[in-house]
């Protein structure tokens, strides 16, 4: 139980919003560190590349002038060896463009054309899936240009340097992320919590004493009647007429009203949590309701639609909702003719119960405070009726929207989850 209010808590909530900010920080960490690596990589991946093409360059100038293509072969096949998995190919080309040279490690490689070659005046670097190409014209000292070398590096070292960064970076995200989940429990037991405890507190205390000087008030009133009319008698020594003693009985009866509302609100009682079936509740409703209704000139409906209309709760707690409701609306139509509806009916996994007459209406206003315990607008209310609606529709874990224009009447709609009756 303790967990499931925990995981309905506002610390809980706050809980998960700092772990989600926390594992999305630690992705972000660990993207950006992964992305920075794989740029510093392929940056010096590629300065490699244009040391290994300028080196040879160097080395190549000299037999290419001379067309020593044993010497040529050579160089590229001591280069070739000196760097094992990295070089994937190498050709040199005469200044025609033709091809002199050609040493591949299975690589198939398609020549380059002779017009591109004759563009080329720097060294031009090409990007593909799985290697760079470099490409460079050889030029000689007072000579000029006298031929091309192409060298093609492979990725492999790269890939593997950068699955090892992305590797390093995930458990980075991990070790930040469960961090994170220590460092927000920490948070929320140690001071959301007792903060969000304290709050609730706070509330509790103030909505009691709120309470607790709105029961007095009531209470208060009639007391101060019946104790007038008692030190009257006692000081002038003279027995208590028949009207006060009926103005004391209506007192007595009215402190009596408030304190079995009181009880209702808070529900002290015992509650029976049975099959309700809502068709017949409404019928039970409807006889005891209907004569007098009539006899004050109302027009009173009761609908039910759709089949099935049972779910589990009190019985009695029910009955009471949808008499109060009704005796609000009997009230406001003051005597006047009118019509009062009660109807139910079935959506989706839900029960709508709606309570509707066109009374005077409630003003825009005070709805928000129609339900708190106390508020009342009528002479001789005590302000509970509605209060005591709310607590038993919530302790059913339902809820209530009230709909009113002034001069045209009031809707009520009490929405409760639907437990389907085995």
């Amino acid at each position: 139980m303790n967990l499931k209010k925990f995981i309905h808590s506002l610390a809980f909530k706050l809980y998960l919003a700092i772990l989600g900010k926390i594992f999305l920080t630690s992705l972000s960490v660990g993207y950006v560190i992964y992305k920075g690596q794989e740029r510093a990589l392929h940056f010096e991946f590629q300065k490699k590349g244009i040391y290994l093409s300028k080196f040879l360059s160097e080395q190549l100038i000299e037999p290419l002038l001379y067309e020593e293509k044993l010497t040529i072969y050579k160089v590229l096949e001591t280069a070739f060896n000196s760097e094992p998995g990295l070089i994937l190919f190498s050709e040199v080309y005469n200044l025609q463009g033709e091809p002199l040279i050609t040493i591949s490690k299975d690589k198939v490689i398609h020549n380059l054309s002779p017009s591109y070659l004759s563009r080329l005046k720097n060294l031009e670097i090409k990007g593909y899936p799985d290697h760079y190409e470099f490409i460079s014209p050889l030029i000689a000292k007072n000579f000029g240009p006298v031929g091309f070398i192409r060298l093609g590096i492979s990725y492999k070292n790269l890939e593997e340097q950068l699955k090892s960064i992305k590797k390093r970076a995930f458990l980075l995200v991990i070790l930040i992320t469960i961090t994170g989940v220590f460092a927000a429990l920490f948070i929320v037991h140690k001071i959301i919590k007792p903060a969000q405890e304290s709050l609730i507190r706070a509330e509790k205390l103030s909505t009691l004493g709120q309470f607790a000087a709105g029961l007095a008030h009531e209470i208060k009133n009639p007391l101060t009647s019946i104790k007038m009319l008692l030190q009257g008698s006692m000081e002038n020594n003279i027995p208590l007429e028949r009207a006060d003693l009926e103005i004391m009985e209506k007192e007595i009866e009215r402190i009596d009203k408030i304190v079995k509302d009181f009880l209702s609100f808070a529900r002290v009682n015992k509650k029976s949590w049975l099959p309700i079936d809502l068709k017949e509740l409404f019928n039970e409703i409807e006889s005891l309701c209907r004569k007098e209704f009539e006899r004050a000139g109302l027009d009173f409906k009761v609908e039910t639609s759709g089949d099935n209309l049972n779910l589990m709760g009190d019985p009695d707690g029910i009955k009471q909702v949808l008499f109060n409701l009704l005796l609000n609306s009997y009230q406001a139509l003051n005597g006047k003719p009118g019509r009062i509806s009660l109807k139910a009916e079935k959506t989706e996994k839900k029960i709508k119960i709606i309570v509707e007459d066109n009374g005077e209406g409630i003003p825009q206003e005070i709805i928000p405070k129609i339900f708190d315990p106390f508020f009342t607008t009528k002479p001789e209310g005590t302000g509970m009726g509605l209060a005591v609606v709310n607590s038993i529709v919530r302790e059913h874990k339902g809820e209530i929207k009230v709909f009113s224009e002034v001069g045209k009447g009031t809707k009520i709609e009490i929405i409760l989850p639907l437990k389907e009756v085995a």
